[in-house]
């Protein structure tokens, strides 16, 4: 991991990482690639079943890896044992920072878009990440202990992958035993993952068998659906999904950004900006994407400007927040 490391900015007392705010700004990107194809179904851009509708849901679908990917990055920082995060930190800090902003931005909504709407988030919401991440936040204790145990984080994070392999089937095919886990659920596991990657020692071989299982879980998450008319579909943490999302991290891992002191600054900027960006964008997305409807009708071309456009706005409302005093630490 140490390799990874080039230039300092504190993140948990660790230098900052060119190669993990690649991941970040990319896990945005994803999330507002996955929205502006999925908000051609919202408006009724396109009818079920036609041509277009599919190439928005492949949209959609082939951005599954973003959230999970967002997940992996917290543990990989998160979690290292060689780190402290003291209570005080993680609750007064860290914590905290996500409840304002949860409560910022959730109110902020209801008050501009919303007739009704959950204060504090809701799981129809955008923010459900955020209340995710949270509950994330106050496990961190108990998720560090298992990770500074070898041979615990192996067995958490595989008996994790396994079980939700077996919930997934479970959907589709009538198992022999049912399961009922309250642990191992879906985003605690991608946690875990993204620092016990961090730390796998894998050969090419087995590397390139990883990247392989990503590219083939892709073409599953794309042609599944099509072949079945969805009726069989992938959530975030079904077994097609998890494989692209560790075949991404493992492969960036693996190949650590070599760039100059000036590209690392700019990386470092737009991957500070990330959460500001994700945390405006749902505002953004509900007051532009009818607007854009009515000059670009035609979805093939919708969903590229939507990108631009929700990713372009928010990331100014963020840089113009940032710019004010008290909230420029705690809302963005």
């Amino acid at each position: 991991m140490a390799k990874l490391l080039s230039y300092s900015d504190s993140v948990l007392g660790t230098p900052r990482n060119p190669t993990m705010d690649l991941l970040r700004i990319l896990a945005c990107m994803g999330v507002i690639i996955a929205h502006s194809g999925a908000m051609c179904f919202t408006i009724g851009a396109v009818e079920k079943g036609t041509t277009v509708w599919e190439v928005c849901r492949i949209v959609k679908a082939v951005a599954l890896w973003s959230v999970p990917l967002f997940t992996m990055l917290t543990g990989f920082f998160f979690l290292n044992p060689e780190k402290e995060l003291p209570l005080k930190k993680l609750y007064g800090r860290n914590t905290l920072r996500l409840v304002i902003a949860l409560v910022f931005w959730t109110l902020f909504n209801a008050m501009t878009v919303h007739s009704q709407f959950y204060p504090f988030g809701g799981i129809e919401t955008n923010f459900w990440y955020v209340g995710m991440c949270i509950g994330l936040y106050i496990s961190m204790p108990v998720l560090r202990r298992i990770a500074g145990n070898g041979k615990l984080l192996s067995y958490s994070c595989w008996i994790w992958f396994f079980i939700r392999c077996y919930y997934y089937i479970g959907k589709y095919v009538d198992v022999p035993i049912v399961i009922t886990d309250y642990v191992f659920t879906e985003f605690v596991g991608y946690c875990l993952w993204g620092y016990y990657l961090g730390q796998l020692a894998l050969d090419k071989k087995r590397a390139t068998l990883v990247y392989l299982l990503g590219l083939v879980a892709v073409l599953a998450i794309v042609i599944l659906p099509l072949l079945t008319k969805e009726k069989v579909s992938f959530g975030y943490a079904d077994p097609a999904p998890m494989l692209a999302t560790f075949a991404i991290f493992l492969f960036f891992i693996r190949h650590p950004l070599n760039v100059s002191e000036k590209a690392n600054k700019a990386l470092a900027h737009f991957s500070k900006a990330t959460f500001g960006i994700y945390m405006a964008h749902s505002f953004v997305v509900i007051e532009t994407y009818s607007r854009l409807y009515r000059f670009f009708p035609n979805p093939y071309v919708l969903v590229p400007v939507a990108f631009i456009v929700i990713f372009g706005l928010s990331y100014f409302i963020t840089l113009v927040i940032k710019q004010i005093p008290v909230l420029k630490d705690w809302i963005v």
